[in-house]
C-alpha cells in the first residue's frame, strides 16, 4: 500500500511539474458557477465569462455572462443574465453571441441587454462559436454525427456544414479564411475552408477536444474537457499539460501571452502565462 501511494505521489508532482515547466500561473478568480468560455473584447480591453450555473442541458434561465480584466478582477460578476446554459461566444463589432442549448443569443454589448434569441430546432446542444471578418457566425453542434456547423448571418442561418469526417464538432476558431474545428468524439482537429468548404484534417493531438485557441498558423492550443491543454507546435504535440480540473474552452490572450483556462465544474478561471 505504503508503495501505491508513492507511486500516485510521484504521478502528482509529475503532473504539477509539466504545469509550471509550460504554464506559470499568474491569478485565480473563483466563486464561479460553472464557468464554460471566455472571450477578449478589445474596445473595452475586458474579457466576457459565459456561467451555465447548473445542468449544461436544462433550460432554467440560470446562466449568465461575467465581465472580468486582465489581472484576474471581476468588473461585474452577473453582467447579463437569464440565459440557460450559456457556452460558446463570439464578437463581431459590438455584438457578443452566446450558444445556449438550442439558441444563439444575441447581446448589444453597449446597450448591455439582450437583442435578440435565434432558435435552431434541429439543434440538439449547440456549443461553441466563431465569427469571421465579414460577421458571419459559426455555431457548433456537439450532439451532431455526422456533425453540423451552422452559419448564422443577416437575421438567418443554414447548415453551413455536415459532415461524416466531423464527429461531434465542439472547438471553433477562426484564423485567415480557415475555420478549425476540434472533434469531441475522436479529438481530430479539422479546418474548412471559408470560401469552398474543403476540409482538411490537421492532425490527432488530444481526445475529446473542447477548447481551442490559435496562435498562428502552426501553433495552436486544444484542451479536453476532463483535464488536459495541448500546446501544438509545426503540427507536432510540443506539450501535454496535465491539471486537476476540468479544461473547457480556454482562451489565448495575445497581447499578455496568457491563456486563461476556465474549470467548468471546479468554478474557477485560471491565467497562466506561457513559457515559451
Amino acid at each position: 500500500m505504503k508503495k501505491i501511494l508513492f507511486g500516485l505521489l510521484i504521478l502528482l508532482n509529475f503532473a504539477v511539474s509539466l504545469v509550471s515547466e509550460n504554464l506559470k500561473e499568474i491569478w485565480t478568480i473563483e466563486n464561479f458557477d460553472c464557468p464554460e468560455s471566455i472571450v477578449y473584447y478589445e474596445d473595452k480591453n475586458v474579457f466576457f465569462v459565459s456561467n451555465i450555473n447548473g445542468d449544461p442541458t436544462e433550460k432554467d434561465r440560470n446562466g449568465y455572462i461575467s465581465i472580468i480584466d486582465a489581472k484576474g478582477k471581476v468588473i461585474n460578476k452577473k453582467w447579463i443574465a437569464t440565459l440557460d446554459a450559456p457556452k460558446g461566444m463570439a464578437i463581431f463589432h459590438n455584438f457578443l453571441y452566446v450558444a445556449d442549448i438550442d439558441q444563439l443569443v444575441i447581446i448589444d454589448i453597449n446597450k448591455e441587454m439582450i437583442i435578440n434569441r435565434i432558435p435552431f430546432p434541429e439543434a440538439e446542444f449547440l456549443n461553441d462559436v466563431a465569427c469571421d471578418e465579414n460577421g458571419k457566425i459559426y455555431i457548433s453542434d456537439s450532439s451532431s454525427n455526422p456533425g453540423i456547423i451552422y452559419q448564422y448571418f443577416n437575421n438567418s442561418y443554414i447548415t453551413w456544414i455536415k459532415s461524416k469526417q466531423i464527429k461531434r464538432p465542439n472547438g471553433l476558431y477562426y484564423y485567415e479564411n480557415n475555420l478549425y474545428i476540434g472533434s469531441f468524439a475522436n479529438g481530430n482537429l479539422f479546418t474548412a475552408n471559408i470560401k469552398n468548404k474543403k476540409i482538411e484534417k490537421i492532425g490527432h493531438f488530444i481526445n475529446a477536444i473542447d477548447g481551442l485557441a490559435v496562435k498562428d498558423s502552426t501553433t495552436f492550443f486544444l484542451s479536453n474537457w476532463f483535464n488536459k491543454v495541448v500546446i501544438v507546435k509545426n503540427y507536432t504535440k510540443e506539450s501535454e499539460i496535465k491539471f486537476s480540473n476540468n479544461c473547457a474552452d480556454i482562451f489565448y490572450y495575445k497581447k499578455d501571452e496568457m491563456l486563461l483556462v476556465p474549470t467548468f465544474f471546479n468554478n474557477k478561471v485560471i491565467a497562466y502565462k506561457i513559457i515559451q
